[in-house]
């Protein structure tokens, strides 16, 4: 379940596997659908696909794992070979987006790369207390896991952004990358996602 958004029809689209009498996705290249998803605007062209021009789906569905949810709860929870659904979520970099008392009355201009931060910080952090709560009250077994790197140093912080893409930034990103990734390896709950067995569904299987 791949989310984006529609600027054409001015509404939320997942691209997904196909179920009964939905047939629009089967053609489309995966290539195509990255593009849309990843159209971060005014960072990345939009992109249009048969007519529709899409952009991020971050804009509202940043964390997407409640979409992964409702596609288990309507499409699959009723196969009786499933008795629940195990959610491993992987967070990209996240900048803190507190800030000292300022300037209360700003334009665009003056809000700059802290307004995607806001809108996707909040997204984020609300899906992901939504979703440790709804672990509590759901009857079916459900496992929910948010993989986190450690906050960011100051230094780390300073040259840090969501346009900022020189070598030495990218050094920086995998490095954070790789140090959380040996942070959680060992976690039991990471480990069971990869040791028990998949179900893969593939176009004519």
């Amino acid at each position: 379940c791949i989310p984006a958004y529609n600027i054409t029809t001015a509404e939320p689209r997942i691209f997904k596997k196909d179920y009964e009498n939905l047939t629009e996705d089967d053609s489309k290249r995966y290539v195509d659908i990255a593009l849309a998803t990843a159209a971060a605007p005014t960072y990345f062209p939009v992109k249009e696909i048969n007519n529709h021009c899409y952009i991020d789906g971050g804009v509202w569905a940043n964390n997407p794992t409640l979409v992964g949810l409702t596609e288990y709860i309507f499409k699959i929870s009723t196969d009786p070979n499933y008795r629940g659904v195990d959610i491993l979520s992987i967070s990209s970099i996240v900048k803190p987006t507190g800030e000292r008392h300022g300037r209360k009355e700003r334009s665009f201009r003056h809000w700059g790369s802290k307004l995607f931060d806001s809108y996707t910080v909040g997204q984020s952090f609300f899906t992901d207390f939504f979703l440790k709560q709804l672990i509590n009250v759901v009857k079916f077994p459900m496992t929910y896991l948010r993989v986190q790197h450690k906050p960011l140093s100051v230094d780390q912080m300073s040259i840090i952004d969501m346009d900022t893409a020189d070598k030495n930034v990218l050094k920086l990103l995998t490095a954070i990358g790789q140090r959380t990734g040996i942070d959680y390896k060992d976690d039991p709950t990471v480990k069971a996602f990869f040791s028990t067995p998949k179900t893969y569904s593939c176009k004519n299987e």
